[in-house]
Parts: structure tokens; sequence; C-alpha cells
């Protein structure tokens, strides 16, 4: 490491803590779990709900290798977990490849910040310089903001859907509000989510995959729960998330996976296609088993799952149940082996409540009357 990086050694996390309160910030804590005083766990767990070193990504080494040592320590947020006898090449790739994503997301981050205090000459802050909206500019942005209330619960709501009611291009659209507030119609989608609809995830749980601390570790998302509650636009905004930190991310319908699949070896652009999704970062696949999938196709599927793994990190929108796979795809075994490589390092997020659709649908009737029995 010494070659490479800067290290500064402590015996102990406590050690550690107060190291942290008298140097420089570090990019990157390297933490065994076995320590006296206080052990990689205990220090894990103060540093991650820390607000200065929350985001400071942390390395664990242990000898434990049982299932449950390293559950817990990626359940606390660790970024990385490695398994001694460790090779010292493998440790610095990791080490290289976290302090370059933090430097990127912490880049993203800083552009985001666009009325930040500044300071001047006399090393006082100064007030931000307010925007003074033209008249124009004021009426549409109240009329962006009455659309957007009576689109709240619309977790199927789209940019498109939002610049069509304001009789605008989602060119134009996207154009001015950007240049207006900063963001793109999809920020702005998510920035204004409806968290009262109590769909199964809370503004703290997203806000915490909108870190994206799950994608630099890996791991994988399935997005569960029926129609209309908000599986596809949660999986569209996380992508976008991700492409706008640097990351290589594709959104695809199964439909259109299994498509690729089959076209691969016959068509340039199937096959062009299908090294995208092999060379991608993060690869959503929206509605996965949502049709039956014949056995060539469902063998097919499983290889690129089975190549992404712990290569890639993998979203997944679905209305059935990892043991409903098995029926979709007429292989139990299959479904296990598919399931496996999923599930290996992955969140499952239970999406719930009642169907938009179905709660707001339209009617062409005028007072329209309850239906009865």
């Amino acid at each position: 490491m010494l070659p490479h990086y800067q290290v500064k050694t402590a015996e102990n996390g406590q050690v550690a803590l107060d190291y942290l309160k008298v140097i420089p910030k570090p990019n990157l804590i390297i933490s065994d779990i076995m320590m006296p005083l206080m052990d990689g766990y205990q220090l894990l767990q103060t540093l991650k709900t820390s607000e200065q070193y929350r985001f400071l990504p942390v390395i664990m080494l242990t000898a434990l290798a049982q299932a449950d040592h390293k559950l817990k320590a990626l359940r606390i947020g660790v970024d990385d977990y490695m398994l001694k006898p460790f090779s010292e090449e493998e440790l610095i790739a990791r080490v290289h490849n976290l302090i370059k994503h933090a430097f990127l997301r912490q880049q993203f981050l800083q552009k985001e910040e666009n009325l930040a205090p500044t300071v001047n000459e006399t090393g006082t802050e100064k007030e931000a310089t307010s925007i003074k909206l033209s008249e124009t500019d004021q009426a549409w942005l109240a009329q962006l903001e009455i659309v957007s209330l009576r689109n709240l619960s619309d977790f199927n709501c789209s940019v498109e859907q939002l610049a069509s009611e304001m009789a605008q291009s989602r060119w134009q659209f996207n154009r001015q509000l950007k240049g207006l507030t900063g963001l793109t119609g999809r920020q702005y989608l998510l920035e204004t989510f409806d968290f009262t609809q109590q769909n199964g995830i809370s503004k703290q749980q997203l806000s915490q995959l909108r870190e994206l601390l799950w994608l630099e570790q890996q791991y994988n998302l399935i997005l569960m729960g029926p129609s209309g509650v908000g599986k596809t636009f949660m999986a569209a905004g996380l992508a976008y998330d991700a492409i706008k930190t640097g990351y290589d991310a594709l959104f695809r319908t199964m439909q259109e996976v299994v498509d690729v699949l089959k076209m691969k070896d016959m068509a340039r652009s199937a096959k062009a296609e299908y090294q995208r999704m092999l060379k991608s970062q993060l690869l959503v696949i929206d509605d996965m088993m949502m049709f039956p999938v014949d056995k060539k196709d469902a063998n097919r599927l499983f290889h690129l799952i089975n190549h992404l793994h712990e290569k890639s990190s993998i979203i997944i929108t679905t209305n059935k149940s990892p043991k409903q796979w098995a029926e979709v795809l007429n292989d139990a075994v299959l479904a296990t082996a598919m399931l496996d490589r999923i599930l290996y390092r992955c969140e499952i997020i239970q999406l719930q409540g009642k169907s938009y659709r179905m709660a707001n649908r339209q009617t062409i009737f005028e007072n329209n009357p309850p239906l009865s029995n």
C-alpha cells in the first residue's frame, strides 16, 4: 500500500476515531473486525452514523468467513468486505475503485449545490445571490406546481406527461425546467415523489438508495409489488441517478432483454446491444417474469445473469415472488440457480398499496356513480 498511498495506522477502532479528530479527513478506511476496545463493527457503526464521515468508504478485512459476519457488516453499511488471506494487488484495486467512485459522487453533489454561500475578501460569508424571475417564469412555475399536485400520487407520471400538460415538447419542458430550477424532468419527478401514499418505502430509504452506495458495493435490488405502486418509476429514477453520477446504466423491459438474447447471433444491432448489457455497471430489467418464458429463452437469461453476477448491479421490478419464478420459467432448478446469483448480494424492497391507475381511473361519464353489486 505504501508506494501507492499515504497510510496512517491505528491499533483499534477507538484510536482510529481519535486520529480522525486531529488529522485531515482520509479518502478511505481499512479496518479489521477483531480489535480490542472497539472492534470493526463498532467503528463502522460510528462512522456510518456520523454526518461528517458517513460517506467515507470503508473496507473490512477478516478471517471470519461465515455469512452472518459478512451480512452484519453489509447491513451496517460497509463498502467492501475482503476475506483473509488476500492479495495486495486485489486490495489496491478495490481501494482505487472506491476512492474513484467517492470522488465522482462528491463532484456530482458539488454541482448540485448551486446556491452555496461564498466568502468575501474579509473572510465572512456573503449571502447567496438571489435569482429574480420574470412574471412569465413565475407563472410557468406556478402552473407546473398545479400540474404536479394533480399528479402527485401518480407513480406512473412521466416527463412526457408533465410536458404535455404544460403544452410543451419534452425538450422545451426540460430546457425551461433546468434553467429555472437546475433540475431535469426525471430529477423533478423524484424530488416530488409522494410519500404519503405509504407504498412501502420511506423518504429516508429512498434517499439512501439515491446515494448509490449499494451500486458501489455491486448490490442488486428487487422492487416487488402489485401493478401500479411505483416499481418502474423508482427503478428508472435510480438508473437516471446512476448515469448522472458517471455509471454506465441501462433500463430495459424483460421482453426487450429476451428479444436481444434471441437475436444477438443473427443481427448486428442485437449483438451490439448485448455487448452494452454485458459491459453495463447497472442493468434494470423491468417487469421480470411478467410472462411465461420458454426453455431456450430461460437459459439465455440465466447466462446473462450469471455473467453479470458480482460484476455489475441489477435492478429487477416484478409482481412475482421468487417462489413463483419457477412456475414462469417452468424449471425449478434453473429458477433456483438464477435466484441464487441475484439474491447473493441483494436488497428486496416490497412495495404495497392500491394501484394508482385503478384508484384514479378515468371515466367518459359525468357524475359517475359508484359500482354496485
